[in-house]
């Protein structure tokens, strides 16, 4: 969990909190992160929720956990920024929606990361709002990131879809 504290439209990082007994392979990520950004780095996420200097939380962790800790983010007011996926099981998709109903009655906004902006997903949705491919009955997809000709990668604008890490 990354907090975001700071009353003003800057936006600061603060701290990375994430839980304590994390499996080895996730347990060095959040002290990593901490120390390249020189920030305080704690196992006690309620802790840090509590804090009046966080106003909005970033929810990174490995999928399992995302559900559970947006909620305890959005319980605790903090506006959220939650990665993708949402949670791993329908319930807790359900959990992190009612959650952030009820957060938003109380003015704290919830935002879940979508590749809806890049490129591809948005000459696909041209394509379909154009009538190009006929009527759509139904949709898979599976995002593979890419670029067609003449599309370079931009680091200003597609760092959530670099392909390096996509």
């Amino acid at each position: 969990v990354q907090l975001l504290g700071g009353a003003s439209r800057r936006v600061e990082l603060v701290a990375i909190a994430d839980e304590p007994g994390l499996p080895e392979r996730w347990a060095g990520i959040g002290p990593e992160i901490a120390a390249t950004h020189g920030i305080p780095f704690t196992e006690d996420v309620a802790g840090m929720l509590a804090r009046d200097d966080i106003d909005a939380i970033c929810v990174a962790s490995e999928y399992v956990r995302h559900g559970r800790l947006a909620i305890q983010a959005l319980a605790a007011g903090k506006h959220t920024y939650l990665d993708k996926p949402m949670a791993t099981t329908l319930d807790a998709c359900r959990g992190v929606g009612a959650a952030a109903a009820a957060a938003e009655q109380k003015g704290v906004k919830t935002l879940t990361f979508s590749r809806f902006t890049a490129p591809a997903v948005q000459r696909a949705l041209a394509a379909i709002n154009a009538g190009r491919i006929g009527r759509v009955r139904s949709l898979f997809a599976e995002y593979l990131a890419s670029y067609g000709p003449g599309e370079e990668y931009d680091p200003e604008r597609d760092i959530n879809w670099q392909p390096r890490f996509s």
